[in-house]
């Protein structure tokens, strides 16, 4: 969570430095949603037209004379983050591709690049794969990982005084836990004081939803890992206030709205 908050402010000051001194910087990300909260961010994907799915026989062609080719040509920096879903054989194909664009046999082209994310977070995405394949997919079983200066964050400001909190995140991203007897050894023991056993929205909102002010609801919030369950537990918190009704508008978009 530090890291987020950290990275995003560095990033932001390397955009405005960068731009402020007339030269061409580019913000990627490996997901739309951590591009938009980049200024003029755009996906991985979008701009080195990575296939879905990549090989480790894909090879990258862009046409020289194309504007994407110039405008990575005149950059003088790239940012990618969220560099931990990007997989190693991603990462091969953009260091060729931009030693092709700057005829430049040096990792990248030559060109400066800074890379972010969390490890512990998100990794990439190996249909059907085993831990190992994962592991082995990394970008830090490429031979380009060791090209990279990594830079660690030592605290985690998010969780500032919440010793007890912080220990339990690392030791589950560090899989530094204690086997619990009759389960899988990748099996999480919840500590006892995050642990809901009544109501869920009672227990986050109270019991009556009407008697809390708009202000006082906007800091209450209930995180979920898939939308079946959210869209269930909207409808049952909007249920529970007076005069409110349900609706749900998706909407898809490519590029940050203004």
């Amino acid at each position: 969570m530090a890291l987020e908050v950290l990275a995003k402010l560095l990033y932001a000051t390397l955009l405005s430095f960068v731009r402020g001194k007339g030269d061409i910087v580019l913000p990627f990300a490996t997901t739309s949603i951590a591009a938009t909260l980049l200024k003029d961010g755009r996906t991985v994907h979008s701009v080195f037209k990575l296939p879905v799915p990549l090989l480790d026989t894909t090879v990258l062609s862009m046409r020289p004379t194309c504007p994407g080719a110039y405008k990575l040509r005149q950059e003088v920096l790239i940012i990618i983050d969220e560099i931990t879903m990007l997989a190693k054989d991603d990462l091969r194909c953009i260091d060729s591709l931009l030693r092709d664009l700057m005829n430049n046999d040096k990792p990248f082209g030559g060109k400066v690049i800074i890379i972010g994310g969390d490890f512990r977070q998100t990794l990439p995405i190996v249909p059907r794969g085993t831990r190992a394949d994962v592991i082995e997919s990394c970008i830090k079983s490429s031979p380009l990982w060791s090209k990279f200066t990594q830079l660690s964050l030592t605290g985690n400001i998010r969780c500032a005084g919440q010793t007890e909190h912080n220990i339990c995140l690392l030791n589950i991203g560090s899989r530094n836990l204690p086997e619990i007897s009759g389960l899988p050894c990748d099996s999480i023991e919840i500590p006892q004081q995050m642990v809901v056993e009544e109501n869920l929205i009672e227990a986050i909102y109270s019991e009556n939803l009407n008697d809390m002010e708009v202000q006082q609801l906007a800091k209450h919030v209930i995180l979920s890992p898939t939308n079946k369950n959210t869209l269930e537990m909207n409808r049952s918190i909007i249920a529970k206030l007076q005069g409110c009704s349900f609706a749900k508008k998706i909407v898809s978009f490519t590029s940050p709205i203004r």
